[in-house]
């Protein structure tokens, strides 16, 4: 960590901070004066800070490459639910589970949650005659 000075110092400029980042094509020169300054503790701070720069990016890459492949999956996702709106999934299920009567569920809750993504969906002669009886 470089030594602070004994006085007030001025924050540093955006472009300020250019100056000890290792991605500006003057950097070569930033470090042979940092040689010839035999400051060790400022070569220090400058290789900290480059080192979490450098991180920073890379972060931000992976975040970004991750954000794409999550739009690209939300995209299949979508997809998919289309496909299963389409094949009116929904109706044709509710319109089986309707027949066992709470059969499948052992667990109290599992009952109640499953009635609750039901309730206020009526079955028609529609979604009736679409289900092939299950034998």
């Amino acid at each position: 960590m470089p030594v602070p000075v004994p006085y007030r110092t001025a924050p540093l400029t955006a472009d300020q901070h250019a100056l000890f980042c290792s991605l500006e094509p003057f950097a070569t020169a930033i470090d042979e004066v940092l040689e010839q300054m035999d400051t060790n503790d400022l070569k220090a701070g400058v290789i900290q800070y480059r080192h979490y720069c450098d991180q920073c990016h890379a972060l931000r890459t992976k975040i970004q490459n991750m954000s794409d492949m999550l739009m690209e999956v939300k995209e299949h996702q979508i997809e998919a639910l289309d496909d299963l709106e389409a094949a009116n999934a929904f109706g044709r299920l509710h319109t089986h589970l309707g027949w066992f009567k709470g059969e499948l569920m052992d667990n109290f809750a599992t009952d109640c949650r499953l009635k609750q993504v039901f309730a206020g969906h009526t079955l028609t002669e529609c979604h009736i005659k679409s289900v092939k009886l299950i034998r």
